[in-house]
């Protein structure tokens, strides 16, 4: 039946009626490089396994809350993970009142507009 369906919706000659079922197992055999991580930068080397994680592909939320006291500045971390987007083709977003910088690799845009 899936392989009829897909046939004719690949070709084009799909009927409106028609739809595939999917099964728990189809679902289970989706797998992902995606995932999303939740860094801390309280020294050089969080920052260097950060941006090997964004050119990995990973989703990065990263708190910098502490990086003043670690002789770490904003514009050095932002600047480094922003060089990162530049080389990857990805998003950056910094949240102020929130100390978070989010991160994406190439294929995920960060919408801006509050939900």
């Amino acid at each position: 039946m899936i392989m009829k369906y897909l046939s004719n919706f690949v070709s084009g000659h799909r009927n409106k009626n028609e739809y595939a079922e999917l099964t728990d197992a189809h679902l289970n055999n989706h797998s992902t490089n995606k995932q999303i991580s939740f860094v801390n930068v309280t020294s050089q080397q969080d920052l260097i396994n950060a941006k090997e994680a964004l050119h990995d592909g990973q989703v990065l939320i990263i708190d910098i809350s502490v990086i003043e006291s670690n002789g770490l500045s904003l514009e050095i971390v932002y600047g480094d993970i922003e060089s990162a987007i530049d080389v990857t083709g990805g998003d950056i977003v910094y949240k102020e009142n929130n100390d978070i910088i989010i991160a994406t690799p190439r294929d995920i845009d960060i919408n801006r507009n509050t939900i």
